[in-house]
């Protein structure tokens, strides 16, 4: 959601900034509604972290460095997720060959790296689970949003817009309003 904003001062205290501020003769604006604890990140600023400090010194800045560690593993994560990934993928991307990627992993694996490539196009993980079931059948699951096609060890994704529904598979929509009374 901020991938385009640069925050170069987040991992340092109200107080740096305004030494920093203090220090060049910057002038700055205070948002006044971030002294008010109504939203729970205010309070959490205001009342949390001063008692944390008060209680277990230099606990804020171990959060600080422990927010940190973490955005370097989710960088790593994303990594390992496309890097493992990569050779179950079809030149084109649009397929993965499921039961060889089954078959040559550990399934916690499987399963944590198809649920990363799926959650972002509605897939639950019991859904996911279903589909490394089906690796060797055929099938299909429908997240609201896309399908997912197991055929022949292979699985591919598509919008559920642009899916043709198969020959015993009706299709019905929840959001729109029946019209006609239900018997």
């Amino acid at each position: 959601r901020n991938g385009l904003v640069v925050r170069p001062m987040l991992e340092m205290s109200r107080q740096q900034i305004e030494d920093y501020l203090h220090a060049r003769g910057l002038a700055w604006v205070d948002d006044s509604t971030n002294a008010q604890n109504d939203f729970r990140r205010n309070s959490i600023r205001n009342r949390v972290l001063p008692l944390m400090d008060e209680c277990l010194p230099g606990a804020t800045d171990a959060i600080l460095a422990t927010m940190s560690h973490l955005q370097d593993n989710k960088v790593l994560y994303d990594y390992a997720v496309d890097a493992l990934s990569a050779p179950y993928a079809s030149p084109s991307g649009s397929a993965l060959a499921l039961a060889r990627m089954c078959d040559e992993l550990p399934q916690p694996v499987v399963r944590m790296l198809l649920f990363e490539r799926l959650k972002g196009v509605g897939f639950n993980m019991a859904q996911v689970e279903n589909i490394m079931k089906a690796r060797t059948g055929t099938a299909r699951f429908d997240s609201g949003s896309h399908i997912a096609e197991v055929s022949r060890g292979h699985l591919t994704i598509i919008g559920a817009n642009d899916a043709t529904p198969g020959p015993d598979e009706v299709r019905v929509s929840l959001r729109q309003p029946i019209t006609a009374p239900v018997a």
